[in-house]
């Protein structure tokens, strides 16, 4: 990928909404109320003839196996986030979502000197800078052990969603949720009261909301003692919940929670004692639930599992998919698999190498967009140069496509890369975080599947109109420009490499008019590529000789 120049000398802004607001007064805090509490025996311990057993089928991936060798022309220069990120392989993670204005926000654990604090990041101009505020846990002395960040749907000042658990100066484990509007004007915190047994030797927590206005909160977290613990509720501000628990032992400490369409929602956890990755399906918002089952097909030893759901897909035609590591240990033999259901959860297909085949792959991670439920995969494979694959489904049915090396800069194996696809407001295609091996630094790559060409802005002015007309052999070309600006303009194939170079100089404001022969052109197809310092306008064109 092409070195960034500019990394350096990146704005980046700081607002100061809570600059002077990080610990709640006491009457700022809410302690829920568990209004309803349901035990459900884990299906393991009440006889085989009551868990169901999910008989996987084969589903056909073989057009997803070997990704190319080569950087992908859909990708642009890696921008920084923020060089704030210390790692601690124990519990360093990210959180990634959007808002429906097309803005960017990321959950990230900085670390001090007495104190974890754990700040969200946010870029409205697609990454090209970045706000860090929205401080989501009080300050003091703890230790965040893991957390989950999510983005209220559908409106122009949007809640931020934060579950988070956290070492306490007593050294017990705590769990805290939080939201607050993005103007700062807006908050609740609530902490889940130690008194209570449920909420005692919590080892991990999932979030999700709905896709609603005003959204459900879930969230799911394991206990050391054996439980698997499932709240709920339609109280944004998080007075009351309904919590729902399966009671066993030998539970690992995995726990994930996906929030599908018309009140449906997706737990999964993992049975240490039987090696099984366990599943639920409730409905009703997290009321009722129709069963639980464990997935023959999912390896032992499963690692970094991530559950989602399409939510625009009204059940039980939502696909759902599983992707995980294979082994606690990440050695030569370690591979990422995925397992999917095509009817809302009821049957799942064996699984299968996740994107890059039988080679050494790590720290799976899958997402659907909440606007239009288009997929979009990353996995790590492990190498000399620790190379980010990504890959694409622009529909819960569409066959990968896409696929290739994302990032530019070697990328860590200690925490999961994430993404999105991302087309709302000023959005434009997938939207990719991960950390820089031995680094700090967080790193954002996005792609455009508008233009299906990298998209790289040095500077925020209006980028030239480019309208195209096809005549036989020839591309008329007419060009409006605001201001008088640098230019070229050229053709590449689909490979991004450069075919002609049709023009370097400068446009002038107003009109500019160009003509191209296209008869040396072999047939395929192309791109017309007009490339300023205010960014690129991208036509793709064919010939047919």
């Amino acid at each position: 990928m092409k070195a960034v120049s500019f990394l350096c000398c990146m704005l980046m802004l700081t607002c100061s909404i809570w600059a002077n607001y990080i610990t709640p007064t006491e009457d700022e805090i809410i302690y829920p109320t568990i209004i309803s509490s349901d035990e459900i025996a884990d299906p393991g311990e009440v006889g085989s003839q009551n868990l169901r057993v999910i008989e996987p089928t084969r589903e056909d991936l073989s057009s997803s196996q070997q990704p190319p060798e080569h950087y992908s022309p859909y990708w642009g220069d890696d921008l920084l986030v923020t060089n704030e990120c210390v790692l601690n392989t124990s519990r360093t993670t990210l959180a990634f979502d959007y808002d429906n204005q097309g803005h960017i926000y990321v959950a990230i654990l900085s670390r001090h000197t007495d104190h974890d604090t754990l700040y969200v990041f946010r870029s409205t101009d697609r990454g090209y800078t970045w706000e860090k505020d929205w401080p989501m846990l009080p300050g003091g002395s703890c230790n965040i052990l893991c957390y989950d960040m999510k983005v209220q749907r559908g409106v122009s000042n949007p809640y931020i969603y934060e579950a988070v658990l956290f070492e306490n100066s007593s050294g017990d484990t705590a769990m805290c949720y939080r939201r607050m509007t993005v103007d700062g004007v807006n908050f609740d915190w609530a902490f889940f009261s130690l008194d209570s047994t449920a909420f005692q030797s919590i080892q991990t927590l999932s979030l999700d909301i709905t896709n609603e206005t005003n959204p459900h909160i879930y969230i799911n977290y394991a206990k050391s003692d054996g439980d698997i613990n499932f709240i709920y509720t339609a109280d944004g501000a998080g007075t009351t919940w309904g919590r729902s628990y399966v009671s066993s032992t030998g539970i690992g400490s995995i726990a994930d929670v996906a929030a599908g369409p018309d009140g449906y929602v997706y737990i999964l956890y993992y049975r240490n004692s039987q090696q099984q990755m366990r599943g639920g399906t409730y409905y009703n918002y997290g009321a009722s639930y129709t069963g639980f089952y464990y997935l023959s097909n999912a390896r032992p030893e499963a690692r970094y599992p991530q559950l989602v759901t399409a939510v625009t897909n009204s059940y039980p035609t939502n696909h759902v998919y599983l992707v995980y590591q294979d082994g606690h240990v990440d050695n030569a033999t370690t591979r990422s698999y995925i397992t999917s259901s095509t009817d809302g959860g009821g049957s799942w297909t064996l699984d299968e190498f996740f994107m890059v085949g039988d080679v050494h792959a790590i720290r799976p991670f899958i997402n659907f967009a909440w606007n239009n439920d288009a997929v979009t995969g990353l996995v790590t494979k492990y190498g000399t140069f620790d190379t980010l694959r990504w890959a694409f489904r622009s529909n819960q049915g569409g066959a990968w496509t896409g696929e290739g090396v994302v990032n530019q800069y070697d990328a860590t194996t200690g925490i999961t890369p994430q993404g999105n696809y991302v087309t709302t407001g000023v959005g434009g295609g997938v939207a990719v975080v991960y950390r820089e091996y031995a680094s700090s630094n967080i790193l954002y790559d996005r792609a455009s599947h508008y233009n299906a060409i990298e998209e790289i802005i040095t500077d925020h002015g209006t980028v030239p109109g480019m309208t195209v007309n096809y005549l036989p052999g020839i591309l008329d070309i007419s060009i409006i420009a605001e201001d008088n600006c640098q230019a070229q303009l050229f053709i590449a194939d689909l490979s991004g490499r450069v075919v002609t170079t049709n023009f370097e100089g400068e446009l002038v404001s107003g009109e500019n008019n160009f003509r191209i022969s296209t008869h040396s052109l072999s047939s395929g197809n192309y791109f017309l590529i007009l490339n300023t310092n205010q960014g690129i306008n991208t036509h793709k064109f064919s010939v047919s000789q």
